[in-house]
């Protein structure tokens, strides 16, 4: 992904491009990633393990 990132910078900004690629690329790949984990994290549909705060209180759904 580097050589791609520094070869699509260079190619739209030139050398500037090749110098500040590579940041850009950086902060926005943990940008995006934190997002990511948020939005998993939100949902529940990737982390079995994690109950997250849905849960129903007991008298929501029993019987009585």
């Amino acid at each position: 992904t580097i050589i791609f990132v520094l070869l699509s910078a260079g190619n739209l900004l030139g050398v500037v491009g090749v110098i500040l690629g590579i940041p850009s690329y950086a902060i926005l790949k943990v940008l995006v990633s934190h997002i990511f984990l948020l939005f998993k994290r939100r949902y529940n549909k990737y982390y079995a393990d994690d109950a997250g705060p849905y849960e129903m209180p007991k008298e929501e759904y029993s019987k009585d």
